[in-house]
Formats: structure tokens, sequence, C-alpha cells
């Protein structure tokens, strides 16, 4: 399918700075149906204390109000719709070919900025060894006062593709890329079959090839909600995180080798998160055998317990267990 015929420009960006068609920065929000919060994102943007940007909005086909409120801001949001509705990984990538900056700063619809975060993170992403730059974030809760950061001590920067290999650290809403240093073929970039983890893959990947750097400040928020694509496909987690593997076994020289012990560590947390899928299901036997994967890639005496539990006590019994302890899984 063609862009011209699958994305639909509602309206162009004249910007606040004075050359719109090549604004330094571009921050691109992806949207669906995010008519709750949408504009709330888009006027985190405008408090921004740095001006040189264009707001790009990918609205993946939303059937609510999402595109009238992203068109009620005017010439300040640059507003595409695509005709149908696309995997997150797609839908990320159309909207990256639609932004004209150097460097490409991510905002989903129920997520913000917070105002100084352009102004820190540009002068660092501005650097042909660096890639990606990225910060701390604010997790909150809806309802609630409740906040965490995601980063309780420092996280790895510079060379980080071994730190990445283990977990992906990086919150969407910190992160900064410089455009450059992302081949032209559209496939090097977010994998598009991809629907939970398409970012870590492509983090991972830059990670690799350049430098990250990390500004030691609360940039971002992410918003915790019980309507959290995350929490409504965790077994696409495990399958997609599976698949991360599976491409660095292809891209990455010698990974397995040379990346040992961190893709055991993936991998145990891999298979840990089968296992408690299954055990949701009440499929013991399938539990029992994804916890032995698990701890035959990286032994922990915590997760060896976990195994025996789950096959004398129901799932939702072992969390309520988990919670009284204050030890979330």
């Amino acid at each position: 399918m063609s862009n011209s015929s699958s994305i639909r420009s509602q309206t162009s960006f004249r910007g606040r700075n004075p050359t719109p068609s090549s604004p330094t920065v571009s921050v691109l929000i992806n949207a669906y149906n995010g008519e709750r919060f949408i504009g709330e994102a888009i006027e985190s943007v405008l408090a921004q204390t740095y001006d040189d940007y264009e707001i790009v909005v990918f609205d993946d086909a939303s059937t609510d109000r999402t595109g009238e409120i992203a068109n009620s801001f005017g010439a300040k949001v640059r507003y595409f719709r695509s005709a149908t509705q696309l995997p997150l990984g797609a839908a990320r990538n159309r909207g990256m070919e639609l932004c004209h900056g150097r460097f490409i700063s991510f905002l989903d619809q129920d997520d913000l900025y917070l105002p100084k975060k352009l102004e820190l993170q540009i002068p660092e992403v501005d650097d042909p060894a660096v890639g990606l730059v990225f910060s701390n974030s604010m997790r909150f809760w809806e309802n609630s006062d409740q906040t965490d950061p995601s980063h309780k001590s420092r996280p790895i920067d510079g060379e980080a593709f071994a730190a990445l290999v283990r977990s992906n650290y990086l919150s969407l809403p910190s992160v900064v890329i410089r455009k450059s240093a992302l081949p032209e073929e559209r496939a090097w970039w977010f994998p598009e079959s991809f629907k939970m983890c398409e970012e870590a893959d492509l983090f991972v990947r830059l990670a690799y090839k350049h430098r990250l750097k990390y500004v030691d400040a609360v940039l971002a928020k992410y918003r915790m909600h019980e309507s959290n694509f995350s929490n409504l496909q965790r077994e696409l987690v495990a399958m997609e995180r599976r698949q991360i593997l599976e491409r660095l076994d292809r891209v990455v020289p010698d990974f397995r080798r040379r990346f040992a012990p961190e893709r055991a560590f993936a991998l145990a947390h891999i298979c840990r998160e089968e296992a408690r899928q299954f055990w949701r299901k009440g499929d013991t036997t399938r539990a029992c055998e994804a916890y032995r994967r698990s701890l035959a890639e990286d032994f922990k005496p915590v997760f060896a317990l976990e195994s025996l539990l789950c096959r004398i006590v129901p799932f939702p019994a072992y969390t309520k267990l988990r919670r009284v302890i204050r030890r979330p899984l």
C-alpha cells in the first residue's frame, strides 16, 4: 500500500520556528482512539522551553474524536490518519517517514513531556557518536497520587548494547534518536509486525551501532491505567522478545557466544513470563516446563521456589501473596 493511499494529511505545519520545513526535532505522537489523552499530550509539547520543533500526530485509524482534537490545535500540529489500522511497529515507521526533523522524539497519546525535555536532550544527541539519548521518566497512575521513577539509580549508557540485551530499560517518551543513525531502508526501523516490543527491538540494534547518552533528570511521564496495551497483551511480549533475540542472532556476528550471559538472562526472563501465562490459565504442566527452561538458562532460587508453588497454588492466590509481601512480579 502506498503512502498516498494509506495516510491522509489533515493540516500542514507552520510551527513556531522560522523554518518549519526543517525543524531540529520532530515530536512524533502515535495515537489510536486517544480522545481522553491526546490533547494533554500535545499541550505538554507546546509547553516546552525549546521551540525548534514540529509535532507530527499519526492517527492509526481512530474511530473516536482523536483527529478532531489534534486538528483543534491548528497549524501547531501536522496530523495524518491511516486509512486502515496498522500494527504499532508499522504505524511508528509511517510516522517517522513524515518527520522533517534531524532528530525524532517519541510520545504516545497517553504520556507527557516535562517542560525541559527537549532543551536538555537535543544538545546531547547532536553528536555523531551518539545515536540515542534518554532520560529518567516517571510512571504515574490515574486517580492516584502514586508515582514511581523508572530509574532509581543511574542506568547504563555509552556502550549499552549488552545491558539492553538483558532487558529493555528505555522508556519510549524519554527517548530522542538522531535520524541519521537510522539506515535509509525502512526494514531496519521498527519491526512492522510488532505490537508490543517494537521500540525495544529498534533501540537495542541502535545501541549495537551507536553510543547512548543518559540525561539524569525526570523529563517524561508514563501514564499507568487499566487500558494500557501492555497490560492486555502479555503473551505478545514474550513472543516478541523471543523474536528480538532471533533477529540479533542474525544481525550481530557471533551473537550467541559473545553475549551468552546476557542472552541467557533474557531467555530466562522470557521463559518465566511464559510460565506465568500458563499458570494463569491453569496449565501447570506447561508452566512447570517453562520454569524448567528458565532455570536452565539462569538459575535463581526464588524462581525455583516459584516453579514449585505453581504445582500447588492457583495463580490468583499467588499474586495476592506477592502483594502482601510487597514483591511484585
